[in-house]
């Protein structure tokens, strides 16, 4: 399979997501730009978690993750491609709602040098960060949790649909 092939046979790219909940789609981005590290859930060979900060970078149609190609992370994603990439947050105690953003789903491989040259340029990243570190998020799943003074708001997005799982 073709990187391009690969790009176009993702089930739910980021563009799905921003089409079917465009507000939620922004509001998932803008958490995302707030904090420039993530956090990325990977597994391990032996299927423990393996929790590392990393960038995300949002296109209009997809949700990238750019990795050093030799790095234990990116090993664990050619091995298992299932990931979650967790937004970052304040914390602060004078912010009365912290919220948080989730994108969960599986990776592929961008092996088309022209697409891979174009996301590694878009990310400010230069081309010589070298082959096979760029990454394309098939998603499955997109949560955004708002934790208040004694509430929490849980907001998922899956399948093309919206709904509210949770709030107190």
């Amino acid at each position: 399979m073709t990187s391009t092939d690969a790009a176009s046979a993702l089930k739910s790219p980021w563009s799905r997501v921003a089409e079917t909940a465009p507000e939620f789609a922004a509001e998932t981005a803008a958490l995302f730009r707030a904090f420039p590290n993530k956090t990325l859930a990977t597994l391990r060979k032996d299927g423990s978690p393996r929790l590392a900060a990393i960038e995300l970078w949002m296109t209009e149609e997809h949700a990238v993750v750019i990795l050093m190609a030799q790095s234990a992370k990116a090993r664990d994603i050619r091995r298992d491609p299932r990931i979650s990439v967790l937004s970052g947050s304040s914390g602060a105690s004078d912010v009365p709602v912290w919220p948080t953003a989730r994108i969960s789903g599986r990776v592929a491989p961008v092996a088309e040098a022209a697409l891979e040259a174009s996301l590694l340029e878009a990310a400010g990243v230069p081309a010589e960060f070298g082959a096979g570190s760029v990454f394309l998020i098939d998603i499955d799943e997109v949560v955004i949790t708002r934790i208040g003074d004694n509430t929490m708001e849980t907001v998922l997005w899956k399948d093309g649909r919206l709904r509210h799982i949770g709030s107190n």
